[in-house]
């Protein structure tokens, strides 16, 4: 419904006070003064029935008046949704026309969707950031005008979602496929169901049959498929049988193709949606092999970049193994199973997350293929599982300073391991020589004071061997002081804050934030190339409102803070706030202080005041708000 005319409204009530032109509207719009006559018509009727007016004033302009405060209120939150929408589908739409033409003149698209250049122009824009999320760019050319380049599998997974609530009945218009009649189509997939014993859902069936829709018509455009390692699923006798009984189908409309990777590409599709597990993915040992090679590639990244070694825990590694395998065919072809609980997932083990990541780029490098949020989602679970065993039994240590009294220091072990179960109370040293106490201990304990508050960088607490209630307060404090690294507000200097009032694209956000991290000396061109290669890997906005993109560094970690006025499509999210984290490599206090930066941006209330910060000296304030409230 009426799109632009809700825009009319939107504006004049944006400049309530104030006189609109006509012109100013259009400019606004990006139409003539004679279209915006016509939207000024449909708005007066609007509003007879919503709660306000739209006055004219002879030399002056529009302005609106509102009539009825609570139906005023409800149109503009029912429109503003709407009005979303339609703008989301005249994008989806475009973006759609353009891939089944493999390419689009901005004249015939202005024609058609009826808007002037310069309105185009901003549509253009918004469908580079719809692309984005599937790895894909808009690009215009001589002659040819808009195109749109990537790889092949992410353009049918695109084409894919731009016709996911479409009918079945009507696949075959929207792709405007002439070569090859529907009917025929129908009918082999009913013959493959027969011949294999498949009692297919509907939901199975129509999924097939739009993947199958797009391969045919991307054919027609003269469009390949290129895969990356199939780790032998090609040598199993039901996949070969599948891709001959294709390749017959496909051969009958285009002889003249080669059709080996189109074959395979529509195999493993079929193997996800109608192939079930007994016939196409059981694994046998070959194939064990790899994937577990392929899983402890992924652990030793783990290893060099964060300095956790979870190589030993095999509930986890063949817990990673198994799905990997049974879950490969997706990867190959970029296929997703919902995963309701991503975003939760993120919030409560960014850690995990993390790892996950490493273990999805291990996987990349075979299938060339991006991993979808909600499978590296399921990645996740498996370590977030991993993590929750580790916390049960995680002890910190600590080590006596002073050994001159041997009975006092077994009493009080005694007394610490009674009451404290998480601490492990190491070999005595001695307080003298600092180099003799074992280094691994996360503070040290002595019962005579030995006027200094820290040994080696760690803290040093003076307790009597009985261990009474302030005793008790003081391991207490210093067991607090090691689970939380610092305040959020140290971890925001002024270097490292930024505000922007431009509108850019998540491209331009990430290359201006590393670029100026470059000037200051704390990031290297590599390190800002491993920024923009995991973005591309999975988008990394964490909640609703914030995204944090990072990289892994040889230097001290660090966070950049920027604060969007207009926020940035990212991914499926519009961001505020953006983070970049810059962690070094083993940093194993990183951990806690992701924890409490996911925990503060997931929460919307937080997020506004920090959005609503007008200079660094409002953003740290809030930052400390935060703080404060997470001690209580």
């Amino acid at each position: 419904m009426y799109t632009k005319t809700f825009q009319v409204v939107q504006y004049l009530a944006d400049t309530l006070e104030s006189y609109v032109t006509s012109g100013q509207l259009g400019a606004h719009l990006g139409v003539s003064s004679r279209m915006i006559l016509r939207y000024i018509k449909e708005a007066e009727a609007l509003g007879k029935e919503n709660g306000f007016e739209i006055r004219s004033y002879k030399g002056r302009g529009y302005q609106i008046k509102i009539t009825d405060q609570a139906r005023c209120r409800t149109f503009f939150k029912d429109m503003g949704s709407h009005a979303g929408s339609q703008g989301d589908e005249l994008i989806r739409e475009m973006v759609r026309r353009i891939l089944i033409s493999d390419g689009c003149k901005m004249e015939e698209l202005e024609e058609l969707f009826h808007y002037s250049r310069s309105s185009m122009s901003r549509i253009t824009t918004l469908s580079n950031s719809y692309l984005e999320n599937f790895g894909l760019e808009l690009f215009s050319k001589a002659y040819t005008g808009l195109y749109i380049s990537g790889n092949e599998i992410s353009i049918r997974d695109c084409m894919y979602h731009l016709l996911e609530k479409a009918g079945d009945e009507k696949i075959w218009d929207s792709l405007d496929i002439r070569e090859v009649p529907e009917k025929d189509i129908r009918k082999w997939i009913g013959r493959c169901l027969k011949k294999y014993g498949i009692s297919a859902k509907e939901k199975e069936e129509q999924q097939f049959f739009k993947y199958l829709a797009i391969t045919i018509k991307r054919i027609s455009l003269g469009k390949e498929i290129y895969f990356g390692y199939l780790a032998h699923l090609d040598g199993k006798e039901p996949f070969k049988e599948q891709m001959k009984t294709t390749r017959f189908l496909l051969k009958k409309y285009f002889p003249k193709n080669r059709l080996e990777g189109e074959c395979m590409y529509l195999t493993l599709i079929w193997m996800q949606t109608l192939g079930g597990n007994c016939r196409f993915n059981q694994i046998d040992e070959h194939n064990l092999m790899f994937f577990h090679g392929l899983v402890m590639k992924g652990m030793k990244k783990i290893r060099n970049n964060y300095g956790v070694d979870l190589s030993g825990d095999e509930a986890l590694v063949n817990g990673l193994i198994l799905h990997v395998a049974s879950s490969y065919g997706k990867y190959l072809v970029h296929m997703e199973t919902e995963n309701p609980f991503y975003e939760e997932l993120q919030k409560i083990y960014p850690t995990a997350y993390y790892y996950a990541i490493e273990l999805a780029e291990c996987i990349t490098e075979y299938t060339k293929q991006n991993l979808s949020v909600g499978e590296l989602g399921f990645l996740t679970m498996y370590f977030a599982s991993s993590l929750e065993q580790e916390n049960k039994i995680r002890k910190f240590k600590t080590a006596f300073i002073s050994e001159t009294m041997p009975g006092a220091a077994r009493l009080l072990k005694s007394r610490l391991e009674q009451i404290y179960a998480g601490l492990e109370v190491l070999d005595i040293g001695e307080a003298g020589e600092g180099n003799a106490l074992p280094e691994e201990a996360d503070f040290y304990i002595t019962m005579l004071p030995t006027g200094r508050e820290n040994v080696l960088g760690k803290e040093v607490v003076t307790v009597s061997p009985f261990l009474n209630e302030k005793d008790q307060m003081r391991i207490n404090a210093a067991l607090t002081r090691l689970k939380r690294s610092g305040s959020l507000e140290s971890l925001c200097g002024r270097d490292s804050f930024f505000l922007w009032d431009k509108p850019v694209r998540k491209k331009g956000v990430l290359t201006r934030i590393c670029d100026l991290m470059i000037e200051q000396g704390r990031l290297k061109e590599e390190e800002k190339n491993a920024v923009m290669k995991r973005e591309s890997l999975v988008s990394t906005e964490i909640s609703p409102f914030a995204a944090l993109p990072h990289c892994l560094i040889d230097g001290e970690s660090f966070f950049v803070f920027v604060l969007m006025k207009n926020p940035v499509p990212w991914g499926k999210a519009n961001v505020k706030l953006v983070i970049l984290g810059c962690f070094k490599r083993g940093d194993e206090k990183i951990k806690e202080v992701l924890e409490r930066l996911f925990l503060m941006v997931s929460d919307e209330q937080w997020i506004n005041k920090l959005a609503g910060s007008k200079c660094y000296e409002e953003f740290v304030t809030y930052l400390k708000e935060f703080d404060g409230g997470y001690l209580c």
